[in-house]
């Protein structure tokens, strides 16, 4: 691969489930001006198989050496919120530029932390709110802005995850039985998907509307 390619190193990048195998990573391995470099999971097993499901020629199961490793210029973060600060911030003192998926921190303390140490440090960070970039949604923030609807007061949004209605994905998602599980999550979750969906839906919304806020 060419020299000039940012190498990439994921964690969280398992080659069966999560957020890595069905966003990240497809979209890494088809973009020209990165390389997947290495992945990094909870085991050495599970590491060795992702990095050859996906083409990496590296594996880890401690992330610490991955971000330490001299051939990673970036690190993302696609694991469970309540893991994302130590992580991000064992990349930033590593040196590495971050992408850590939403939302960025288990509380606003950590998300300042982290900002911080990057603003110190020098690196270029993202947080992973992909609607910003969607083409629907800024083509709906160009007619709005074209005043092709007139003045928007309100807007309802939707969203269903795949199979979140067959009662095995229920209990998958700690949603069956314990239903305040979708709005504020566990100890162990971080944060509900009622509050990762909902908030990364609602960053979008807001953006076509010029930034307003116009909740009640």
């Amino acid at each position: 691969m060419a020299e000039d390619k940012i190498r990439v190193g994921i964690i969280g990048a398992n080659a069966h489930d999560g957020w890595s195998m069905r966003a990240h990573l497809p979209a890494l391995r088809a973009l020209p001006d990165y390389e997947l470099t290495a992945v990094c999971t909870s085991r050495p097993e599970t590491a060795a198989e992702s990095a050859a499901h996906y083409g990496a020629r590296l594996a880890f199961h401690d992330y610490h050496a991955m971000v330490r490793h001299p051939d990673i210029d970036l690190v993302s973060v696609s694991v469970r919120v309540p893991l994302h600060h130590d992580m991000v911030m064992a990349a930033l003192h590593a040196g590495k530029h971050v992408y850590c998926e939403w939302p960025l921190g288990a509380t606003l303390a950590e998300a300042e932390a982290m900002a911080a140490l990057a603003r110190a440090k020098g690196v270029r960070t993202m947080i992973g709110l992909q609607a910003n970039g969607d083409p629907v949604l800024l083509r709906l923030r160009e007619l709005l802005a074209e005043g092709y609807v007139g003045e928007v007061l309100s807007c309802t949004m939707a969203m269903f995850l795949p199979g979140l209605l067959h009662r095995d994905s229920l209990h998958r998602h700690g949603a069956c039985d314990r239903c305040p599980v979708l709005l504020r999550g566990g100890v162990q979750g971080g944060r509900g998907p009622l509050h990762d969906a909902g908030a990364s839906m609602g960053d979008g919304g807001t953006r076509q509307d010029g930034g307003r806020d116009r909740s009640r």
